[in-house]
């Protein structure tokens, strides 16, 4: 296991981020092909309780692939006919949840794209070098929702902090059940979020604070179509 995680880390400097998605692309092939043969398609956005609801609907994980994507792949299964849905999650939640994600991740849990993660000491560390390498435009695990429905002419939009309630009322069968899946757990890590911080993020994700804003405007209980 712990060759898996180098081969990941001396992969990311070989291949860089676009190579390493080409992979990621490739693990989720079959998420993908399943989630083609249904009606309603869920578009997972990097820690918006993407494995719960693949879960729930017991189908295979489709990966963290925007919608543009998937209509280059296969036009004639995903296409505007067919209804999407997304998670949104407030940016700074977010980032804090793949902080604690990857800061709890040991050399044998597995290989990771967010193995240098563990190098950061605090948070604004962090969030910095997401700022100053861009990588919420190069690294797929830090890209907005915004860039995951890109092109598609209406998306149902399902608030994080609603989630439950939200999802039976969109899916209208109850008797999918959503599990509480993948969530960090362990040692407590303290997070440390001050102004210059958040500043940085509101700037990163401008587009994802004014879809927020629309989910807002629906009560924040409920689903928003954009």
């Amino acid at each position: 296991m712990k060759l898996k995680h180098k081969f990941v880390e001396i992969g990311y400097k070989i291949l860089g981020m676009k190579g390493l998605y080409r992979l990621h692309i490739f693990q989720h092939k079959k998420g993908v092909e399943c989630w083609a043969k249904e009606s309603v398609i869920f578009l997972h956005v990097p820690k918006t309780a993407g494995t719960s609801i693949n879960q729930a609907f017991g189908l295979c994980d489709i990966g963290h692939v925007p919608y543009k994507y998937l209509i280059s792949k296969d036009v004639a299964f995903f296409n505007q006919n067919k209804k999407y849905f997304v998670v949104y999650r407030n940016p700074v939640d977010r980032l804090v949840s793949t902080y604690k994600y990857a800061k709890k991740k040991k050399p044998n849990d597995g290989p990771s794209v967010l193995f240098w993660v563990r190098g950061c000491e605090t948070f604004k560390d962090f969030i910095a070098i997401v700022y100053e390498k861009k990588l919420y435009e190069k690294h797929y695990f830090f890209w907005p929702t915004s860039k995951f429905i890109e092109g598609l002419q209406s998306v149902a939009v399902l608030p994080f902090d609603n989630l439950n309630s939200a999802f039976h009322d969109y899916v209208g069968r109850g008797d999918i059940k959503l599990p509480h899946s993948n969530v960090s757990s362990g040692e407590k890590i303290s997070i440390d979020v001050d102004d210059k911080t958040v500043l940085m993020i509101m700037e990163m994700y401008e587009d994802d604070y004014r879809l927020g804003d629309k989910v807002k405007a629906a009560n924040g209980q409920g689903v928003a179509y954009v």
